[in-house]
């Protein structure tokens, strides 16, 4: 996803590529209730207030990413991001009653500690073109923010509200506010590549969404963000394949071994938040 978005945000502004990936989204789960279940499509015009605020949350989330792939990289954006379900695991602590091990807050601190190592490397490396990666970090950290509120009352509205159902205000709402400032005539002018990259990060909002949303009706906080810590992996493995086939899609990226030593502390500490057990004792 994150690559693709570095690809997309070439010919489309970060505005429209957040309005088509919300609209695609919802128009299709739309869709999916109008010949189900038409009832369901009734939360459109009482929604709970707390979903309300829970899809600002994610809007915040979607917009600061992709500002942040803008401004640095997809293996960047990946790594800073992981404060989102560290931050996530944390709150189970304070919102859901669950408790948090010594491990917990360990791996907190490792993942703190990494991403200071990382920014520290990679600013020195970077330091020609230090002001785009500050901005790149902030609005990285400002999306990591907006996740976890999504993802704190995303869950607590799980409690009460069907999945599939919630999904449509969440989806809803940030479609209609990037409307206002969405570009038209960009479908116009863009290409067949940059077409089904838009579908195909439509189709990454539907499903990653609504699969999340039934993750975190059903397990902890702590554990609900576990398989989010692969994303870097993830995102590292390609940017290798597709610099290994010397490819001009995207530029190759380059790290320092102190730097990718930060990156990997990011990762385990984050895997360790949120893969501990709960009990304090262990």
């Amino acid at each position: 996803m994150a690559i693709a978005l570095k690809i997309a945000i070439r010919e489309c502004d970060a505005e429209t590529i957040n309005w088509f990936r919300f609209s695609f989204a919802f128009v299709l789960l739309a869709i999916y209730y109008l010949f189900t279940d038409r009832k369901r499509l009734m939360i459109i015009v009482k929604p709970p207030f707390i979903l309300f605020i829970a899809s600002v949350g994610l809007g915040i989330n979607y917009y600061g990413y992709l500002m942040g792939v803008h401004y640095t990289s997809p293996s960047t954006t990946q790594i800073v991001i992981q404060v989102a379900p560290a931050l996530f695991a944390l709150s189970g602590f304070i919102f859901f009653n669950e408790k948090t091990s010594i491990k917990q807050l360990t791996g907190f601190i490792i993942t703190i500690a990494g991403l200071a190592i990382f920014y520290n490397r990679q600013s020195l490396h970077l330091s020609h073109d230090i002001q785009n990666f500050n901005s790149g970090i902030i609005w990285t950290l400002i999306a990591a923010l907006g996740w976890t509120l999504y993802a704190i009352l995303q869950k607590k509205a799980a409690f009460d509200q069907p999945v599939l159902q919630m999904n449509l205000i969440i989806f809803g709402f940030p479609a209609l506010f990037f409307s206002f400032f969405a570009n038209y005539s960009v479908f116009a002018e863009i290409g067949v590549i940059t077409w089904l990259l838009l579908i195909f990060l439509g189709l990454n909002t539907l499903v990653s969404y609504v699969a999340l949303s039934a993750g975190l009706k059903y397990i902890e906080a702590n554990r609900s963000s576990v398989i989010i810590t692969l994303n870097p992996i993830l995102t590292f493995l390609m940017m290798v394949v597709l610099e290994k086939m010397n490819t001009r899609i995207i530029e190759g990226e380059h790290f320092s071994y102190t730097a990718l030593a930060g990156a990997v502390m990011v990762m385990a500490g984050c895997i360790i938040v949120v893969g501990s057990k709960t009990d304090p004792k262990k």
